[in-house]
């Protein structure tokens, strides 16, 4: 059986106090009452005894009692300081280090036994001190606690950012210590700097992008692929659609940068977005459109691809250029190059051209083309007697005749002087030369008004087939001019055809002149 050491020192104290009392009244009763002792009197003196002795053994028990629960709740407190993830310290009034956790220890790599020696400027950083300082003043004159960011320096020179309070405590009046609960904020403040240097990177970045789209001279849109929307514009397109940034940022692309009244992906017009996204990669089209005053417009819009880090496309930037001025130049160099200054007609280049074009396709569809050759008759005259000027009218109001008597896959062409050539295609009966050509004796038989003037421009008219008369360009035309100059010998308006015999010309019949 175990013995409790506490309840085997209270009986003792009981016992001890009860002989102790018995052996005093017994003394007593011998030296100063030399009666007989009466048994009564020891029991009540060893009774009281033993409840003294067992009254002081619990006194005992229960200083002893409170004596650990001290010291251990003592440890546990240190424990939880010591271990804590906190930096906890504790700092004498002339600045020494009184008590420092291993959080703090290890942070800023001391020994503990290296605490002793160290004054509160050792560690903290030269652009902390002078606030520190001021904090540690003012919580010796009875401040309340303060709270805030502060820099430690490590034994090995490493700045560490920390924040916390700390606070005094004060005995009779006195300023003790200071005690101070940080929590190292390095890595967070290291973080919190990058992203704002990054968002600094970032704002500048995107300022200078935008300068430089503002900078340049096309209209440039971003466009979200996933919704159609816009999603940025620089001032050119801003000022070319008259709108101000936040009346067009959110709306669909059709709305904005669709060019004319045309659809998305008109024949004639292919969205340079779709082609983005079908190809992957940039591509560049050309869009002729009216602009607000109706003015007919060309533009160049290229588009490039933009992709996220998966590679996928999620942006496409457009650029439209205003190419008005080169289209027009162009087209005026290849309306030098190929049509008549004066009638605007197809000239010989572009005539032989537009023949081949027609008789190639007649080889592959197994038609026929009919040629017309003209030559008006009395028009030497008229430049003679009238003038260049008049006589410019006259082949300008021929040509307007012309071009009304044949159909729309036909070509009207002048080759110089008073010689017209007309390219009838894709026919499978020659009556349909014979029909168009006369029409044309009809309405150039009728006379021609200028200044009061009824002047006459009948025309001599020679016709070949394909592939009856010729198999290329050049010997149709050849074989159509002399049947011309045939129907011109004869003088009596009619439509030759070239007989390939070498002996006669057929002749189409005399049509009524009004």
């Amino acid at each position: 059986m175990k013995i409790n050491s506490k309840h085997y020192a209270c009986t003792l104290f009981t016992l001890g106090g009860a002989l102790l009392l018995c052996l005093l009244t017994l003394a007593h009763e011998y030296f100063l009452h030399p009666e007989p002792i009466l048994f009564s009197h020891l029991w009540i003196s060893g009774l009281a005894g033993g409840l003294i002795g067992a009254w002081i053994g619990r006194r005992g028990q229960l200083a002893h009692g409170t004596l650990d629960s001290l010291r251990e709740s003592e440890e546990r407190y240190r424990d939880l300081f010591e271990n804590a993830n906190d930096l906890i310290q504790c700092v004498g009034a002339d600045g020494r280090i009184l008590y420092a956790n291993r959080a703090w220890r290890q942070t800023l790599g001391y020994e503990e036994e290296e605490l002793r020696h160290l004054n509160m400027l050792d560690f903290i950083h030269p652009d902390s001190r002078s606030h520190c300082l001021d904090i540690f003043q003012r919580l010796q004159e009875g401040q309340s606690e303060a709270c805030g960011e502060f820099q430690f320096i490590s034994k090995d020179g490493r700045a560490i950012r920390v924040e916390g309070n700390c606070n005094f405590r004060f005995e009779n009046g006195r300023a003790v210590s200071s005690r101070g609960i940080f929590r190292d904020i390095t890595s967070r403040h290291q973080i919190e700097t990058a992203l704002l240097e990054s968002e600094e990177s970032l704002s500048r970045s995107l300022a200078f992008t935008r300068t430089i789209l503002n900078s340049m001279n096309d209209a440039i849109a971003i466009i979200d692929v996933e919704d159609r929307i816009l999603l940025g514009a620089n001032n050119v397109l801003l000022q070319s659609l008259g709108k101000e940034e936040h009346e067009i940022i959110g709306r669909k692309c059709a709305e904005i940068t669709c060019l004319g009244s045309a659809p998305c992906d008109a024949a004639d017009k292919p969205c340079p977005l779709h082609l983005v996204l079908e190809t992957g990669e940039h591509c560049q089209v050309e869009h002729a459109y009216q602009d607000q005053q109706g003015h007919l417009r060309y533009a160049e819009i290229s588009a490039s691809p933009v992709r996220d880090k998966e590679g996928k496309i999620v942006h496409v930037v457009q650029v439209k250029k205003d190419i008005t001025q080169r289209k027009n130049a162009e087209l005026r160099v290849k309306q030098l190059a190929y049509f008549d200054s004066l009638t605007g007609l197809p000239n010989r280049l572009l005539l032989l051209d537009r023949l081949s074009q027609a008789l190639g396709r007649a080889r592959r569809d197994e038609l026929k083309v009919g040629v017309l050759f003209l030559d008006l008759n009395g028009f030497k005259a008229i430049n003679d007697t009238l003038g260049h000027e008049k006589g410019d009218m006259v082949l300008k109001e021929v040509s307007r005749r012309l071009k009304s008597c044949v159909r729309a896959t036909d070509t009207v062409g002048r080759l110089g002087g008073d010689e017209f050539v007309v390219v009838i295609a894709g026919i499978q009966d020659i009556e349909v030369v014979r029909e168009i050509g006369a029409k044309i004796l009809d309405s150039l038989s009728r006379p021609i008004s200028l200044d009061g003037l009824n002047l006459s421009a009948t025309p001599s008219i020679g016709a070949a087939i394909f592939p009856d008369h010729g198999a290329n360009a050049g010997s149709l035309l050849r074989v159509a001019d002399q049947a011309m100059y045939q129907a011109k010998e004869m003088a009596n308006d009619q439509i030759l055809f070239y007989d390939p015999a070498g002996e006669a010309a057929a002749q189409a019949p005399a049509l009524p002149l009004h």
